[in-house]
């Protein structure tokens, strides 16, 4: 069985919509639970958080958030 590249933060909403997926390609739709599809996009202002907002519940669904999903360029010194 193939393993599909989709985002364990995600893989509850995620709707595969195409039979041409593989491992390292997928298209599909996110769902909430309460089982709408249509979302508000939320970006904070420096784009390190991307998220939806369900417009039958409000439920936040995070799609990106660099903190957690990121890589910065920015170096600590000690």
């Amino acid at each position: 069985m193939v393993e599909y590249p989709i985002p364990r933060h995600i893989k509850e909403f995620f709707q595969l919509v195409s039979t041409n997926n593989n491992e390292y390609e997928v298209k599909g739709n996110i769902k909430c639970s309460c089982g709408s599809e249509t979302f508000s996009i939320y970006q904070s202002n420096d784009k390190m958080i991307v998220k939806l907002i369900c417009q039958k519940c409000n439920k936040e669904i995070i799609i990106f958030d660099a903190g957690k999903h990121g890589w910065n360029a920015r170096r600590c010194s000690i």
